[in-house]
């Protein structure tokens, strides 16, 4: 299996070195005009921000800046867009954005509304503060089906220097717990990942955070810090290129429709779900402009995408065919 992950990650690399620059990047924009259009089928996750209150002050957030008002979606508008997910055939709904979706009351009585209108799939993030035990039985009951919880287990040091606001301590209960109520109700679901903040410096400590934290969570997902959208401008290739547009939709607390779950502060608005439904929105004249963009390799015209290092990513061309390719047979099979 080893040999096979192996050739298989070295193929992926050829591919996309192949495609990054050059007569390779020319073909590779001929081939995803050819699978994708400026229109495109209904979204397959849409994020809907409970909440982007928080009681965190991560050094490597900018929550701390917006300048947009804060508050927690009204069950009205909640329902009506469940509603419309349902209608349209999504799948897949996580009941965040950007804030910490606990502040919200009704948070699981809206992922157990979800469930029962049919949404396969529920996710939240969460830095794992505010949980107690009430709260806990609450997520559980409610049917969700992941949690992702922000947790730089190395060490009580580094979680708190890196996560000013939130104390380990609480956290790292509050994992302990849930994997306790899970058991003690004789209930599988939610996954719980813990998202780990990954650098160079703590390497070493990794295997440690592995074997203390494998016995509480089902995974543990390491990630490398990128640049929020208001950071310094990056020296991606010319043609670069990003899924986002015909992958996944972002409504912020108010309705706001966002290109982007990196669009922290709201500048780059496409639509409102209180005046439009979301397939409305969902293939608008501004969606289908940037959309254009994308396909044309002038992703870096747009203001809010040529300050993302994810367009770095060492698979993106790659991937972004595989994604193409899964698009255009889901739109086939819509079709027939």
């Amino acid at each position: 299996m080893g040999i096979l992950r192996g050739s298989a990650y070295f193929i992926k690399k050829t591919v996309n070195n192949f495609f990054k620059i050059g007569f390779g990047n020319r073909v590779f924009f001929k081939i995803i005009n050819i699978y994708l259009n400026e229109r495109s089928p209904n979204p397959k996750i849409v994020r809907i921000e409970s909440s982007n209150f928080c009681n965190g002050k991560c050094v490597f957030c900018p929550h701390g800046k917006q300048t947009r008002k804060q508050g927690i979606m009204s069950t009205e508008l909640y329902k009506k867009i469940i509603d419309e997910c349902k209608r349209i055939g999504v799948r897949e709904v996580h009941l965040q954005n950007f804030g910490e979706p606990l502040f919200d009351k009704n948070l699981f009585k809206k992922t157990e509304y979800a469930k029962r209108c049919g949404i396969r799939k529920t996710v939240i993030f969460s830095n794992g503060s505010l949980f107690d035990e009430k709260k806990i039985t609450s997520m559980i009951n409610s049917g969700l089906d992941e949690i992702y919880i922000s947790f730089e287990g190395y060490s009580k040091k580094i979680f708190e220097e890196l996560r000013p606001g939130l104390k380990y301590d609480d956290v790292s209960r509050n994992i302990k717990n849930i994997h306790n109520i899970k058991k003690k109700l004789g209930r599988s679901n939610p996954k719980v990942i813990i998202n780990v903040v990954f650098m160079e410096k703590y390497q070493k400590l990794v295997d440690n955070l592995k074997g203390e934290w494998l016995k509480y969570v089902d995974q543990i997902n390491f990630q490398k810090l990128h640049q929020w959208s208001d950071s310094k401008k990056n020296n991606f290739d010319k043609n670069a290129i990003c899924n986002a547009f015909w992958n996944y939709i972002t409504i912020t607390w108010d309705g706001k429709v966002l290109i982007c779950c990196l669009d922290w502060d709201a500048k780059y608005i496409v639509g409102d779900v209180n005046k439009n439904s979301i397939e409305q929105i969902w293939n608008n004249k501004k969606y289908r402009s940037f959309r254009r963009m994308v396909l044309n390799g002038k992703v870096k015209d747009i203001p809010l995408c040529k300050r993302c290092d994810l367009l770095e990513h060492e698979n993106i061309y790659a991937d972004f065919l595989k994604f193409s390719f899964v698009n255009s047979f889901c739109r086939w099979k819509n079709d027939q």
